[in-house]
């Protein structure tokens, strides 16, 4: 039974005929074609998700970094405001604190991320 399954009938004629060696050979060369454009593209596509993710993280780092830069000015203001009020001199050095450590973080949000 094994070998019915492998076995191929080949119609009677003229040899010529019977099979387009060419038209086989042309059937295989488009499939390699088609092959080969669906890899190209894949590959194209996954570089481009690479290089999204890789700016997606980038970005986050950027906005954290903000957020901490934000949050530094914002106790420098507070300290500030202490001391106007009060006119002490204990409220200047939370904000000296504030403004050295800004100071730091603005630095480090200036500078390029990317791996």
């Amino acid at each position: 039974m094994a070998t019915a399954l492998l076995s191929i009938k080949v119609p009677k004629g003229e040899p010529d005929e019977v099979v387009d060696w060419d038209k086989i050979a042309s059937g295989f060369g488009l499939g390699l074609a088609v092959l080969l454009v669906v890899g190209a593209v894949s590959y194209d596509s996954t570089t481009k998700v690479s290089s999204s993710a890789e700016w997606v993280r980038h970005t986050h780092e950027v906005l954290t970094g903000l957020e901490g830069l934000l949050s530094g000015i914002k106790d420098a203001e507070t300290g500030q405001r202490g001391y106007v009020i009060t006119g002490e001199s204990r409220y200047l050095e939370p904000y000296n604190t504030a403004v050295t450590s800004s100071d730091q973080k603005l630095n480090s949000c200036a500078k390029p991320h990317l791996r």
